[in-house]
């Protein structure tokens, strides 16, 4: 541009003091509007390009997203989903998802990269367990740190208000122990959950592959209850081999007996289940059940029969098989976990606690304790944040069980028998130290146990071995499940009723013997007794003036008045409490039992419920409602609870110094971490 001749010819005057630059200026309009003209375009230039770089800034950081986010997810599905689109049913679409195997490492992926990952998502987990991102929070479950793990297992567990389509996305991408996580979490949304996979069509019945898999498990150095459970599965599933006989259940045979064949089928059917349940219990026999095809037939039988009877047996055989580690693939392959995850809310408690039970042993990122046979969790059934400063073991007596033993005595009130009278009408209890005692003492591990018992040798399953049924063999046996399910770790108290105090005490004499069993002893802090017959029952010697015709079982017969065993083990159990200064609770009953229609006795007199040491109680109620309380306000129960708080350290501070803390466990990290952020 060529500099204005006005605009030199001004300067040459001003500097002379001969003229003025601003009438000079007026002169030349051109000038002015060619110089007004300038500063708008440098303005305009200048905010094109600041718009230029925040365009091209966010269009860069949104292809990285899709490139990171969108072509993945697009590169797994199905390259033919046009007929899924156009269909207007339902169907999913399976992702081939980079998941975390079993032992937590990522598969196909770099190591550096997978770091970075595992150093992003340990930044502030607790924040990124409030994003509403299902991917966010799968990638917080899947993370190679134990506690971001579980916070975000947690995190997903309580989302209820996504679509069905994100549920369906997550449950096709979880891994396996994401999936158990899931499972072991308290109202868990069940849309996580897929269908177990189509099982392939068998020519075979399913009393012919009970049979297959009965015939081939190993039959020789088994205990012959084993073999007596396996001979009689399969002498009544015999008929089944002719197939043109009168007895053959899927056969040509008579019509009317085809007609009624639905019983007999049920009633093979439950008498395998219950041998395969015997088998379970060995663990070397699991990986021969697993790989005779087990899970698929207890998948089929479960699919036919909707009773809770056959669902209790077939969740009792997974949690067996659940104990040994290596067959947790397996198991969760085979869409057990699904299927377990709606029967752990079943009203039924036996089907509750036994489902639970095998979540338990599948969840080994958890506590990895294990629930061996005749072990059951009832607080907490679930994942739980709460802190745990002691343990309670409840175990039954004679012909009681962990689902009948501790109910709540409704029905004795409804036909007048019982003494007491609720203050105001409740919600009836099947277990009150699941239903009450969990809600009055929340940082309490509520375990029972549960044991075979017979009062005559004729109803006994199994006739054989009857050495096994003596206390000495049982407090052993128990003792080591115990142990594996971590009891000892912590505070104790035992609560019995009946033989079950009896049971309780030989066990704390069998500790002092027992390898690794001395912490049960040295952390125990309280017992409770339910009419315990310290020093004998009436029991057994009413048995004995007709053992020709009863036939008394072990069990009966080691209760008897006159038994040194019983005063043996009674007189260390008062030198033990004496010496450590350990409380107990017990109570008596003073109302008779009837034990037919003309027969009423004190089964256990208050000579022999009283142990001698502790408080002592008579209550005037019988032997089987002594430990049924009516309410939360009865004075069994309430008593009860007093004593547990004042066995129980009730402060964090109390706890560390009085409790052995199991270190790793989520509830302790989580608890700490909680109160210090």
């Amino acid at each position: 541009m060529k500099r204005c001749k006005v605009n030199i010819l001004s300067k040459v005057l001003k500097s002379t003091g001969l003229g003025d630059k601003d009438k000079l200026y007026t002169q030349c309009a051109e000038c002015l509007n060619r110089r007004h003209v300038s500063t708008i375009r440098k303005s305009h230039h200048r905010t094109i390009g600041k718009w230029t770089v925040i365009t091209f800034a966010v269009v860069g950081v949104s292809g990285m997203v899709i490139w990171k986010e969108v072509f993945p997810i697009d590169a797994r599905l199905p390259q033919n989903i046009s007929k899924v689109l156009e269909s207007n049913s339902t169907h999913y679409l399976y992702l081939e998802t980079k998941i975390n195997n079993w032992n937590g490492e990522i598969t196909q992926e770099d190591k550096s990269t997978k770091h970075w990952k595992e150093q992003k998502f340990s930044w502030f987990p607790w924040l990124r367990t409030r994003s509403d991102d299902p991917w966010t929070l799968l990638r917080l479950a899947q993370s190679n740190n134990h506690t971001v793990r579980l916070l975000g297992v947690q995190a997903l567990a309580s989302k209820h208000h996504w679509k069905n389509h994100q549920y369906r996305q997550i449950a096709q991408a979880c891994d396996m122990r994401t999936l158990v996580g899931l499972a072991r979490s308290a109202q868990v949304d069940q849309r996580y959950f897929l269908p177990p996979p189509t099982l392939l069509h068998e020519e075979k019945s399913e009393e012919d592959q009970f049979r297959e898999i009965l015939t081939n498990l190993p039959q020789t150095g088994v205990n012959r209850c084993i073999q007596h459970f396996t001979s009689t599965a399969l002498q009544q599933g015999h008929a089944t081999e002719n197939k043109e006989g009168f007895w053959y259940f899927d056969g040509t045979g008579l019509e009317f007996v085809n007609s009624l064949s639905e019983v007999p089928v049920e009633k093979v059917e439950k008498i395998s289940l219950d041998a395969l349940a015997i088998h379970s219990t060995v663990t070397s026999h699991c990986p021969d059940i697993v790989q005779l095809g087990g899970l698929q037939l207890l998948q089929k039988i479960q699919g036919k029969r909707k009773n809770n009877v056959t669902r209790r047996l077939i969740a009792r055989i997974i949690g067996n098989l659940a104990v040994d580690y290596n067959l947790h693939s397996d198991i969760i392959k085979s869409g057990w976990v699904s299927i377990l995850a709606d029967w752990v809310n079943s009203p039924d408690l036996s089907l509750a606690l036994h489902s639970s039970r095998a979540l338990i042993n599948l969840d080994v990122d958890y506590e990895g304790k294990l629930l061996e046979d005749g072990v059951y969790l009832m607080h907490p059934r679930f994942r739980n944040t709460e802190p745990i400063y002691a343990d309670v073991v409840f175990v039954h007596g004679l012909l009681g069980g962990p689902f009948v033993t501790w109910r709540q005595g409704k029905s004795e009130l409804e036909k007048g028998q019982h003494h007491e009278k609720p203050a105001e009408p409740v919600a009836y209890t099947y277990c009150w130290p699941k239903d009450w005692l969990a809600a009055d003492c929340r940082h309490l591990r509520i375990f029972s146990v549960e044991y075979e018992t017979n009062l005559s040798d004729w109803t006994a399953r199994c006739p054989w071995e009857s050495d096994v049924r003596s206390l000495r063999t049982r407090s052993t046996v128990m003792l080591k499940k115990l142990k594996k399910a971590g009891i000892g770790k912590r505070p104790i108290i035992w609560v019995g009723h009946s033989m079950g105090g009896l049971l309780i005490k030989k066990i704390i004499e069998e500790s002092l013997f027992e390898e690794g069993a001395q912490d049960i002893r040295n952390n125990t802090r309280g017992f409770i007794f339910y009419s315990v017959p310290h020093r004998g029952s009436q029991l057994a010697a009413m048995s004995k003036h007709a053992a020709f015709l009863l036939y008394p079982s072990p069990e009966v017969l080691e209760l008897s008045s006159d038994s040194p065993s019983l005063r043996s083990l009674h007189a260390q159990f008062v030198d033990f409490v004496t010496e450590r200064s350990i409380p107990c609770l017990s109570f008596g009953e003073l109302r008779k039992t009837a034990l037919g229609m003309t027969i009423k006795t004190l089964i256990v007199p208050p000579e022999s419920s009283d142990p001698g040491v502790g408080e002592y109680h008579p209550i005037y109620t019988n032997h089987l409602n002594i430990c049924k309380p009516l309410s939360r306000t009865s004075p069994i129960y309430q008593m009860t609870l007093s004593f547990i708080h004042r066995c129980v350290p009730e402060t964090v501070v109390d706890n560390l110094l009085k409790a052995s803390v199991n270190e790793g466990t989520f509830g302790t990290e989580f608890f700490f971490w909680h109160k210090s952020s």
